[in-house]
């Protein structure tokens, strides 16, 4: 019934993914539409870093790049993470925000190391794709460099949400 190895895997993915689907939450649904906007987003700017040939593609791919940690602000970001007398961030300060997420999905002193890794790594990648939506001389390396620096941020904030 089943031609080769991969279709019987895919087969089996499939069904496996439809029936944990069937059992989600409605906020889990929520978050698992949210990531997938995420992964499209990327999956774009891969795209464009595939098919770029000038400079002005490459920046392109920074300025998708910088597209996908907007929106992971937006969708991750919520007024609770606040501490009281401190004053919210504008949405598209992406830094700002994410001192906030990542002090509110690793509290405490046992968390000290990984709030630096994620804050360091957040700060940096924002650093680079904005860099890279300004370089005149950008090319397919810097391009790499950034959409794979946007995926491990997004990466680790999801698994640090989940």
């Amino acid at each position: 019934m089943f031609p080769s190895l991969d279709y019987t895997i895919s087969f089996h993915v499939g069904v496996t993914t439809r029936m944990e689907q069937a059992q989600m939450t409605d906020e889990q649904e929520e978050t698992h539409d949210q990531i997938n906007q995420l992964m499209n987003r990327l999956a774009g700017a891969r795209g464009t870093l595939f098919k770029a040939k000038k400079a002005e593609d490459f920046q392109s791919v920074g300025m998708k790049c910088r597209e996908c940690l907007l929106l992971l602000v937006k969708i991750f970001a919520q007024t609770q993470m606040i501490p009281k007398g401190q004053e919210m961030p504008q949405r598209g300060n992406f830094i700002g925000w994410c001192e906030f997420i990542v002090n509110y999905f690793a509290p405490g002193a046992s968390s000290h190391q990984l709030r630096s890794y994620l804050k360091g790594i957040s700060k940096e990648t924002w650093q680079l794709v904005n860099w890279l939506t300004h370089a005149q001389n950008a090319n397919g390396f810097h391009g790499n460099l950034a959409t794979e620096a946007t995926e491990k941020v997004l990466l680790s904030l999801i698994m640090a949400f989940t």
